[in-house]
């Protein structure tokens, strides 16, 4: 997560990327039957074809027929959220819904402080961080003359665990004016870390790395000083549960047809058609049959061959047009399989089509652009797992346009499965802790004394300082 995809911008878009006119019959790209009684998009039109969303049937592109041999379904993973804490400050409900504890029962030395109440904070957030805004209204840091920030996060059993730090520099802009090491269950994992070197001020800063609990029961996070001016900062930490997901249970849940009525595959399984709410299908979208608009000739693999039938039809949202989104009732918690079908049947160039997958609010694929990954009219199977609570009776898919993008999304097929799990024995590096523990000889943590050095100025005039001028930093 601490990499953010670049979207794919098309560097020539033909004339002919969307349909200009209509044949004398057109013909009607939704049969009354599929369209869902009380949502969905307004029929097009039965005298011309659309205007916004695939091509004419010329120019006929044949693609090649070649499978390639990457085509496999991934491994798929299980990274199941445990625990999201807003380091310094209360417990807060992010843009997506998310909550975010307070910190003050997991964390051992360190203050509290609102940054805004002191200096300007104008963080450069992108699509992927903007959860974070309100993240970065607080922080906790120690001086460099306090003993270690640690944070000890219970966790529910053994495995293997993703630990993910945010954090920001919001007070320094000089790189090496603070500079901290960072321990994972007693392993120095970053050592000397300098936010502003990394990647400049007030923008967010996302370390990620894996500890492994074997009999422990908890995630230790230890933040160290060294011989910086400022001592270590941290904003939030979000931490996850890795596991290997074996295989579906054999047991499906649901197979949706995404466009078209109900058939079977070449496998005898039956894929239920989308028209009904009812049956998987929420909101967005229209429905197309590429081969009335376009020459399709898909390429055949070894995980697609059965499923060729569901190509015959999609469900697609136009440009502009919001969000494409599949409900489906659970009813019983624990982890899903999440399996869809894709292909890109109109555009031959990368960048025509690109867009993101989200499973309860979480994205799963960021800026999926099939043709850059896969190539045109190749199907490609992709696998994403989700945990549902006891709490919860609904599964979400949802397909969103990325920014730029002159297509919306498309899907041919879901289904959705229980997950079979198992740990994954994959340790992290254990090598010993070898930073500083900078133990004072006497606490220097007093909440009422102040935290930063208000009476000293601690770096040069011409440049903000994390203090205030007057002791008003007392731990929150």
């Amino acid at each position: 997560p601490s990499a953010t995809p670049t979207t794919a911008t098309p560097t020539d878009v033909p004339s002919t990327l969307q349909p200009t006119g209509a044949p004398s019959t057109a013909p009607s790209e939704t049969p009354t039957t599929m369209i869902p009684t009380t949502v969905g998009p307004t029929p097009l039109p039965t005298t011309e074809a659309p205007t916004t969303m695939q091509p004419t049937p010329q120019p006929t592109v044949e693609p090649t027929t070649a499978a390639p041999t990457t085509l496999a379904p991934t491994e798929a993973v299980v990274r199941v959220v445990t625990h999201r804490f807003n380091c310094g400050g209360p417990e807060i409900t992010d843009s997506e819904g998310h909550t975010w504890a307070a910190d003050n029962q997991i964390a051992s030395g360190g203050n509290s402080i609102q940054p805004s109440l002191y200096t300007t904070v104008n963080y450069a957030l992108t699509e992927e961080t903007q959860q974070f805004a309100t993240i970065f209204s607080t922080e906790r840091y120690i001086q460099t003359v306090d003993s270690d920030l640690v944070y000890t996060i219970p966790v529910f059993g053994n495995g293997v665990y993703e630990v993910e730090l945010v954090l920001g520099e919001t007070w320094h802009r000089p790189i090496g004016t603070r500079r901290f090491n960072v321990l994972v269950q007693n392993a120095l994992v970053f050592e000397s870390l300098d936010i502003v070197a990394e990647v400049g001020f007030q923008v967010p800063l996302i370390k990620t790395v894996t500890a492994i609990v074997n009999g422990q029961g908890t995630i230790t996070i230890t933040l160290v000083p060294t011989t910086s001016q400022e001592g270590p900062t941290i904003s939030a930490i979000r931490i996850s549960r890795v596991d290997d997901v074996v295989e579906d249970d054999g047991a499906v849940i649901a197979r949706v047809n995404c466009g078209g009525p109900t058939i079977a595959d070449g496998n005898g399984n039956t894929w239920t058609g989308d028209s009904l709410a009812s049956l998987g299908y929420s909101a967005g979208g229209v429905t197309i049959e590429p081969s009335r608009w376009t020459t399709v000739n898909y390429a055949t693999t070894p995980y697609t061959a059965a499923l060729t039938v569901l190509l015959e039809t999609e469900r697609y949202v136009r440009p502009g047009s919001g969000n494409l989104e599949y409900v489906f009732a659970v009813n019983q918690p624990g982890v899903y399989l999440v399996k869809m079908l894709f292909v890109e049947a109109w555009h031959t160039q990368a960048g025509t089509r690109v867009f993101n997958v989200d499973i309860q609010g979480e994205p799963v694929f960021t800026n999926l652009d099939l043709v850059a990954q896969t190539g045109f009219q190749i199907p490609v199977l992709k696998e994403s797992t989700v945990s549902i609570g006891a709490t919860e009776t609904e599964l979400r898919v949802q397909f969103r346009p990325s920014d730029g993008s002159p297509e919306g999304p498309a899907v041919y097929g879901i289904e959705l499965f229980r997950a079979v799990v198992e740990a994954n024995p994959t340790a992290p590096p254990t090598n010993p802790p070898s930073a500083p523990t900078n133990t004072p000889t006497a606490p220097t943590e007093s909440p009422t004394a102040p935290t930063e050095s208000p009476t000293a100025p601690t770096e040069s005039p011409t440049a903000p300082t994390e203090a205030p001028t007057a002791p008003t930093e007392s731990p929150t």
